[in-house]
């Protein structure tokens, strides 16, 4: 921020001294020679004239495009980095001063609802684009903190970031469709979700954010309740709570009494292709148990939790699994994570980053990739080890270089990017010295930094691993060829030792996967099925209740009287 406001100042001041930008008049006094071969003369740079100036001169802009914003409301505020103003139809905003370009202003169907979302002091924060008419019709502006969509059926409603980025990126967003709402907030999970026309967009601090396609007939949506308590066989305290596709996480806090326990426990309208999770942990870590629903708004009652899971409950997560997915368990996807990492050229990128210290080398991994999954952070975690040989002059130093062993840690985040891709995203990464060699091995820190910067490693295992998962999309789109193109990316669902892809939601859907994918798609959804982390069933205490179904009959002559 202060290299880019310096060299934005610097240009400000040459082009002043140029005689480029029209300085304001000043006393005598107030001049500054400037001793240069031309003599000029730099008048000082007053901030509120310099927005104030960018801000009237986009004001006429604007009405020369037929653009009217009215009258100022107000006079201008100078708020740091930042100038604006308001108008009767619309609000102006400058970087000037600070040598930004541009001056977007806020207008038409997008005024009204950035003005509800706090103007910049809101979530948005200051707006980066004037509203931009798109092809499908729809107006959007950037701002800071996400964007606003307006959209002449549905209305204008803002995203909020990061889901913004997701939903923008996702095939360009037209399977998604517009938002229908402003984001709201979830109720237990500690974040919010944004409704889309054809699915959900959420982020919750833990988790992070992602994108759930529910289909054209909103097929892939679910809801239901679960029901803790406090004593075995649905007696003592009780905790009733909804979990939806908009809500599907439940941590310590909202389990009030019932955290910790919990021995008995009923899922009422939960699917038989969706799992609720208990956590031992309140952060969806630690002992689990899986609990799956049953058809026709059944209830699945389970009188007893068993020993292993007894007064431990802390958390609770709801997993909608379609009815077919491809499911990538912790072997498989070292398998695709350890020929995504041997096909990249890791020496070219070490090379690379040992120019800044003068040296060259080789990096060659010493080990094979492990995965771990973590459902807490919706992340999946690399780990691999490689032999780095640094060559550097060392002069008169007998060895002066810093050879030895270095961990590399990835955390990768699988989101839905188009109805045949799964694209990863560098969520956070570490490059750890595990031996080291040579007078060099105290500036290794910064040559490992270096090494594992965005440009360097973690930009290459990040790339190779979205290379190896586009590698799918032939056989995914074969496939939805095969089944009246229903079958596509729906959703990710990172679970306890798995990372399930759900490709379909609809029966017809699911049984053409289970007939057209050879084998490779997991259609089996057993109902109130109690499995617990340690692969151990639970049969005993475990029944299905399903709901009378009650018949009103007509009064004879099949008229009802009021």
């Amino acid at each position: 921020m202060n290299s880019r406001k310096t060299t934005a100042v610097t240009s400000l001041l040459a082009a002043l001294v140029a005689g480029a930008v029209t300085s304001p008049a000043h006393a005598l006094d107030d001049r500054v020679d400037i001793p240069t071969d031309g003599g000029g003369v730099l008048y000082p740079v007053d901030p509120a004239t310099t927005c104030l100036g960018a801000l009237d001169e986009k004001l006429a802009a604007l009405r020369a495009d037929g653009v009217d914003l009215g009258a100022e409301t107000a006079p201008m505020t100078l708020v740091g980095v930042f100038c604006w103003r308001p108008h009767q139809r619309g609000l102006l905003y400058s970087t000037a001063h600070v040598g930004g370009s541009g001056a977007p202003a806020v207008y038409g169907p997008i005024l009204a609802p950035y003005v509800a979302a706090g103007r910049h002091t809101g979530v948005l924060g200051r707006p980066l684009t004037d509203p931009t008419l798109r092809p499908s019709g729809e107006t959007r502006s950037a701002f800071q903190g996400g964007i606003i969509n307006a959209h002449p059926i549905y209305g204008a409603f803002p995203v909020y970031a990061p889901v913004s980025a997701l939903w923008q990126r996702a095939d360009n967003e037209p399977r998604f469709g517009p938002p229908l709402a402003a984001p709201a907030t979830m109720a237990g999970g500690g974040g919010t979700f944004s409704v889309f026309d054809n699915g959900f967009g959420a982020v919750v601090p833990a988790l992070g954010a992602w994108l759930d396609y529910t289909g054209l007939a909103s097929e892939g949506q679910i809801a239901g309740t679960f029901s803790l308590y406090g004593g075995a066989s649905f007696t003592g305290a009780v905790t009733t709570q909804n979990l939806g596709t908009d809500s599907p996480v439940r941590f310590a806090g909202a389990l009030g009494a019932l955290n910790d326990a919990t021995s008995s426990v009923i899922l009422n309208n939960v699917p038989a292709t969706s799992s609720v999770y208990l956590f031992e942990n309140g952060d969806l870590t630690g002992r689990h148990v899986e609990v799956s629903g049953a058809p026709n708004r059944g209830s699945v009652r389970v009188a007893s939790l068993s020993a292993r899971m007894d007064n431990r409950t802390s958390s609770v997560l709801l997993a909608n699994h379609g009815t077919a997915s491809l499911r990538l368990e912790q072997g498989a996807l070292e398998e695709i994570v350890a020929a995504a990492l041997d096909a990249f050229d890791a020496n070219t990128l070490a090379q690379s980053a040992l120019e800044a210290e003068d040296a060259t080398g080789s990096l060659t991994w010493v080990d094979d990739a492990t995965v771990t999954i973590h459902p807490e952070s919706r992340t999946v975690q690399l780990t691999r080890t490689a032999y780095l040989d640094v060559n550097r002059d060392c002069a008169l130093i007998f060895n002066c270089n810093a050879d030895g062993n270095v961990r590399f840690d990835v955390w990768l985040r699988p989101q839905v990017s188009g109805p045949y891709t799964v694209t990863v995203d560098f969520v956070q990464g570490t490059a750890t010295s595990l031996s080291c060699d040579g007078r060099g091995c105290d500036q290794r820190a910064d040559m490992l930094r270096t090494l594992f910067s965005q440009a360097g490693v973690a930009s290459g295992i990040v790339s190779a691993v979205n290379t190896a998962l586009d590698g799918r999309r032939a056989l995914l789109d074969l496939l939805s060829g095969a089944c009246n193109r229903e079958i596509n990316v729906r959703r990710v669902n990172v679970l306890p030792g798995v990372v399930e892809v759900v490709l379909a939601d609809t029966a017809a859907a699911g049984q053409c996967a289970a007939t057209q994918g050879g084998g490779l798609l997991d259609t089996a959804r057993p109902i109130a099925r109690v499995r617990y982390d340690d692969g151990a069933l639970q049969a005993a205490g475990v029944s299905v209740v399903y709901p009378k179904v009650v018949v009103n009959p007509l009064p004879v002559g099949g008229v009802i009287a009021r």
